[in-house]
C-alpha cells in the first residue's frame, strides 16, 4: 500500500502570468500535431489545456487514493500526485464494474505543464513542473508564444457562422423511437425497472467539410459556454462535450473531505423573451413528472455512496433547484458525505458509475434493458470527464451533449441524446426534448 507523500503540489510547480487571450481562439488555432486535451468549466470561470502531458496506465490509474490527516499538506496520494490529470471513461468500460484492466477505452493524460484561464478576473496563468519526466506531447516556449500571437488575430465575431454549422441525422426514424419508448413504459408497468435513459443517436458533420474543424469546434464550445465543458483529442479518440451535469466531487470542507454528486433531470428549452423564460423555468420547477424523475436518481445516488462515506453522513442538501445553461433549463440536486481515508479512485468508479442520471433505476437491470433497446455500445457517451486538481480536489461532468468519433472503429462523428423514460412520460414529448437538446450543436 502506498504512503501518503508530505508535500505540498503546489511547491513542485512554477506558474507565470501571461497575457490573456480567449481561450477558444487558442484553441482553434492549436497545433492539429498536439492533443487537445482540455477541462471547460464556465461554472467556475475555469479552462485548463496541458501543454505537456502524457497517457496514464491502467495500474497508475488505480493507485490513485485519497488520504486526509491534520499533517498532510497533499491528500491525493499516488501515482502522477504531483501532477494534474484530466481524462475521460467510457460508459462501457464503467459498466462492466471496475477492476485494474477494466480501463481498455478510457483515456487519461497528466499534466507536466499546463495553461489556466481565470475567465472572471480575465488573467491567464503558465504552469510548469520541476520535474518535467519524457512527455509524449509538448508545446515549448517558441510554439506557444507563436499560437498566442495567431490567436490574438481571431475574432470570433468575424466567424462565418453558417461555415461553421453542424447538421445532424439520426440513425432510426422517428415512429421506431415512439415505439420503443411505449414498450419501455410496458416494462415498468410490469415491474422491471422505474426508469430508464433512453439515448437517441445521430450522424454528425460540419456543414462544410475542412481538414482541420478545430476552428468551427473552438466557436461552438465559445457559443455554449457550457458548464462543464471536456474536449479531448489525440489520435485515436475525440470528444467534444458541451455537459451542463456535474458528476461528483471531492474538496475539504473542515479536516475532512467532501463527497458530492449533482445529477440533473428534467429539460425545458430557453426563451428569448424573459418573461417567457421565466415562466418556462416556473413550469419545469412544477413539473410532477420531473421530479419524480429527479427524486428517483436522488435516492440511487443516494444509496450509491453510502459504502464511500462515514456512517450516517450522507444527505441530500438540496431536493432540487433550478440550474440554467445557455438553451435549457434543468433540474439539479446535490447530495453530500464524508469520505473515508483511504478512497481509491477505482472505489469511485465501482461504487458510482456510470450516473443514475444516464441509466435510471435500479441501475443493474436497466443496464441491461440499455443494452437491449439501444443495441450498440455507448463509448464514451454517458461517461464522465475528469479533472484531478493540483490542490488534490476532484471534478467530474457526465459527457453528455456529446460529440464522439472513434479513430480505431470508424471515421465519423456522432452525436446522441437521451431522456429519462417513466411510467408518465409521453413519447412525443420525450422526442421533442431530445430535438432540444440537439439545438447546441446545430444551431
Amino acid at each position: 500500500m502506498l504512503s501518503p507523500e508530505k508535500i505540498n503540489l503546489l511547491d513542485n510547480f512554477s506558474r507565470r502570468e501571461i497575457s490573456f487571450i480567449n481561450p477558444y481562439r487558442v484553441l482553434a488555432v492549436w497545433p492539429t500535431d498536439i492533443p487537445v486535451v482540455a477541462w471547460l468549466c464556465h461554472a467556475k470561470n475555469k479552462v485548463i489545456l496541458i501543454t505537456a502531458g502524457a497517457k496514464i496506465s491502467e495500474n497508475n490509474l488505480s493507485s490513485i487514493a485519497w488520504r486526509k490527516d491534520t499533517e498532510q499538506e497533499n491528500w491525493r496520494t499516488g501515482s502522477y500526485s504531483r501532477q494534474i490529470i484530466l481524462g475521460a471513461a467510457s460508459y462501457d468500460d464503467l459498466k462492466m464494474g471496475v477492476r485494474s484492466d477494466d480501463f481498455r477505452s478510457s483515456i487519461f493524460y497528466c499534466g507536466f505543464s499546463f495553461l489556466e484561464w481565470d475567465l472572471a478576473e480575465l488573467k491567464c496563468f503558465h504552469w510548469e513542473t520541476k520535474e518535467l519526466c519524457h512527455p509524449e506531447f509538448l508545446v515549448n516556449a517558441v510554439e506557444l508564444k507563436k499560437c498566442f500571437s495567431l490567436a490574438e488575430s481571431q475574432n470570433f465575431g468575424d466567424f462565418d457562422h453558417n461555415k461553421y454549422k453542424w447538421q445532424l441525422w439520426p440513425h432510426s426514424d422517428e415512429r421506431k423511437y415512439l415505439d420503443t419508448v411505449k414498450t419501455i413504459k410496458d416494462d415498468i408497468r410490469r415491474g422491471r425497472y422505474y426508469q430508464l435513459n433512453f439515448l437517441r443517436y445521430f450522424g454528425a458533420a460540419p456543414h462544410e467539410q475542412n481538414e482541420n474543424n478545430r476552428p468551427s469546434l473552438a466557436q461552438k464550445m465559445y457559443l455554449a459556454s457550457p458548464p462543464y465543458g471536456f474536449w479531448l483529442e489525440d489520435k485515436q479518440h475525440f470528444i467534444f462535450s458541451m455537459s451542463p451535469e456535474r458528476f461528483i466531487s471531492i474538496t475539504p470542507e473542515n479536516n475532512s473531505l467532501s463527497l458530492n454528486a449533482y445529477p440533473i433531470k428534467g429539460t425545458q428549452a430557453r426563451h428569448e423573451s424573459p418573461s417567457q423564460d421565466q415562466n418556462l423555468a416556473l413550469k419545469l420547477l412544477k413539473s410532477e413528472k420531473d421530479l419524480s424523475e429527479l427524486h428517483i436518481i436522488v435516492d440511487l445516488l443516494r444509496n450509491d455512496m453510502h459504502p464511500l462515506c462515514l456512517r450516517r453522513s450522507v444527505n441530500v442538501i438540496s431536493s432540487h433547484h433550478m440550474r440554467s445553461s445557455r438553451h435549457v433549463h434543468h433540474l439539479e440536486a446535490k447530495i453530500s458525505g464524508t469520505l473515508t481515508s483511504p478512497c481509491y479512485f477505482t472505489d469511485l468508479l465501482k461504487y458510482l458509475c456510470p450516473s443514475g442520471s444516464v441509466t435510471g433505476a435500479p441501475k443493474k437491470e436497466v443496464m441491461v434493458a440499455i443494452e437491449q433497446y439501444e443495441q450498440r455500445k455507448r463509448h464514451f457517451f454517458m461517461g464522465n470527464g475528469f479533472y484531478f486538481s493540483l490542490q488534490g480536489e476532484l471534478h467530474s461532468s457526465v459527457l453528455i451533449r456529446t460529440l464522439y468519433r472513434s479513430f480505431l472503429e470508424q471515421d465519423k462523428y456522432e452525436f446522441a441524446a437521451g431522456s429519462g423514460i417513466t411510467i408518465g412520460s409521453d413519447p412525443k414529448q420525450e422526442y421533442q426534448e431530445i430535438l432540444t437538446k440537439c439545438r447546441i450543436l446545430i444551431n
